[in-house]
């Protein structure tokens, strides 16, 4: 079942053009980008922000050791780092996936991965038996969404600000943020 994306900016519903797999408003006032097989649904006025953030963000992230070009790497997390650079972070988040896998069940059920970084929580829900949406503003191959690649299972991705999600309303059981929610400005979030 293909994930119900909606318009960032007004929410009209998104199709995806038979042509080149672009998300578009089925009156085609609005017409998204993919790149990389990621949707690109950022708001047009909120796309320069984003990509100084990202660039900013993605430094930091480098200069801390993180991501891996090994999909061995992606596949272990959160349980092993196989990198041994932040093992004792990797310990809180396996630990965090066994409370979530606790509270939420066996059920099938319709999850946003909100922050999914390198998207490891998505694949775990999937292998599950949950339907994930992944969702970042971070693309980066190592270490955001585009390292989707790296996992046996697929799921959707979208680059999307987590204060304007373009999803249908209907279309989402449960929506984690996991290591994700401090950047947020949460009353904006939840409002």
């Amino acid at each position: 079942m293909r994930t119900a994306f909606v318009s960032p900016v007004d929410h009209a519903p998104l199709t995806f053009s038979d042509l080149d797999g672009a998300p578009v408003s089925d009156d085609g006032s609005q017409r998204f980008s993919v790149i990389d097989d990621v949707p690109h649904l950022l708001k047009p006025e909120r796309v320069s922000s984003i990509e100084e953030f990202a660039r900013s963000y993605g430094a930091v992230r480098v200069a801390e050791g993180r991501g891996s070009k090994d999909a061995d790497y992606y596949r272990s997390l959160p349980y092993v780092d196989v990198s041994d650079r932040l093992g004792d972070q990797w310990a809180v988040r396996a630990k965090t996936y066994e409370l979530l896998k606790r509270e939420i069940g066996a059920s099938p059920l319709r999850v946003v991965d909100a922050g999914a970084g390198n998207c490891w929580l998505a694949a775990r829900l999937v292998s599950q038996g949950h339907t994930v949406v992944a969702l970042d503003v971070n693309v980066d191959w190592t270490d955001g969404l585009g390292a989707h690649i790296h996992y046996e299972h697929r799921f959707a991705v979208a680059r999307a600000e987590l204060v304007a999600m373009p999803l249908a309303a209907d279309s989402t059981d449960l929506v984690v943020f996991n290591a994700s929610a401090h950047y947020l400005d949460l009353v904006n979030a939840v409002s």
